[in-house]
């Protein structure tokens, strides 16, 4: 991917900062890859870890290593003061397709083996990138770092057990630890729900339910990879913890950029939520309640509930803030998403 450059990006002070070498777990995945392209540009040794690899010669710089193989990541670790620790199981939208149990085993079992090698490799900080959703169900106003962890859900439940699994290890083996909750990533090569979004808008799928005025976060790959190298050359205590955010935005700004990159036309109605609600109530009673009504119901909430979180603390300690408005980073990803937008 181009790296996006539309805007003038802060200073990277780690272009003339010689860190050692990291090692990246994940390397291969949304956000991982966004890292592997950040470290080349600004000149930061990485380690790129993929969960399997072209075949070809074995590449030191480029190794295979499974979460649940200790020896393999072991080895991938050799060498390294850092590691960033992005590889993991994520949402799945498919009901059904992954049962809770894998969750547990390769984001809490996986965390505990990247711990574990790191110690033995004489890591001196892992940055463990976990996700907002360990805050649970949406509540008003923006969230902080301050706030309490309810989980909904087997993923964000592995994600706050796995944060908790990090900072056991990391305190029993003095090694530094740094966990980023990321807010909902974005980007060219998206596969989560902006990607869904931007699907529903180009297919003329698209309906208002609700008027749009809740507030959602958002945080681009490039940004967000930039919070990780950020975490990394900046000194700290030996656990700390950030939420990594945009400011929050209104989900009728994102409907409405989305569908301006598009070119496509929004519906110029709406149907009210309550109404819909309502509906879902009514059928409810008349049937036997199950899993279809319930996701119906925890979409249409997700929807049009906020799901916002504050990045004051992350800004004051280590000086970052996200820098990729909304509509270059929608018109990015959809770029990708149809590359005859290019032109």
């Amino acid at each position: 991917m181009t790296p996006l450059s539309a805007t003038a990006r802060s200073a990277t002070p780690w272009r003339t900062m010689d860190q050692g070498l990291t090692a990246l777990t994940g390397a291969g995945g949304f956000l991982g890859s966004a890292l592997v392209q950040l470290a080349r540009r600004s000149g930061h040794r990485i380690r790129a870890i993929r969960r399997s690899v072209p075949p070809g010669p074995p590449d030191r710089e480029n190794p295979q290593a499974d979460l649940l193989d200790l020896e393999a990541l072991q080895r991938a670790f050799e060498g390294a003061t850092t590691v960033i620790h992005a590889a993991g199981l994520a949402h799945v939208f498919r009901a059904g397709s992954r049962p809770s149990r894998d969750f547990h085993t390769v984001n809490v079992l996986g965390t505990r083996n990247v711990m574990t090698a790191a110690f033995r490799c004489s890591v001196r900080h892992v940055v463990l990138i976990s996700s907002v959703s360990v805050y649970g169900g949406a509540t008003r106003g923006p969230r902080d770092e301050t706030c309490p962890c309810a989980p909904e859900g087997p993923y964000a439940a592995s994600k706050l057990e796995s944060e908790r699994t990090a900072i056991e290890a990391a305190q029993g083996a003095g090694i530094r630890l740094t966990i980023l909750r990321m807010a909902t990533l974005y980007g060219s090569g998206d596969p989560g729900n902006v990607a869904r979004l931007i699907r529903l808008i180009d297919r003329s799928r698209f309906v208002w339910i609700g008027s749009g005025s809740n507030r959602k976060s958002l945080v681009h790959k490039e940004d967000a990879a930039r919070a990780c190298f950020a975490s990394v050359i900046a000194p700290g205590p030996d656990v700390e913890l950030f939420n990594v955010s945009s400011l929050p935005v209104t989900m009728r700004e994102i409907v409405e950029t989305i569908g301006k990159a598009l070119g496509r036309k929004l519906p110029d109605w709406e149907i009210p939520a309550q109404a819909v609600l309502g509906l879902l109530t009514t059928l409810e009673s008349l049937t036997r309640r199950g899993a279809p009504l319930d996701r119906v119901r925890s979409t249409l909430l997700k929807w049009t509930s906020d799901d916002s979180y504050g990045a004051d603390k992350i800004q004051d300690k280590l000086g970052f803030r996200a820098e990729i408005e909304l509509s270059e980073g929608i018109a990015e990803e959809v770029r990708g998403y149809r590359p005859e937008a290019r032109e």
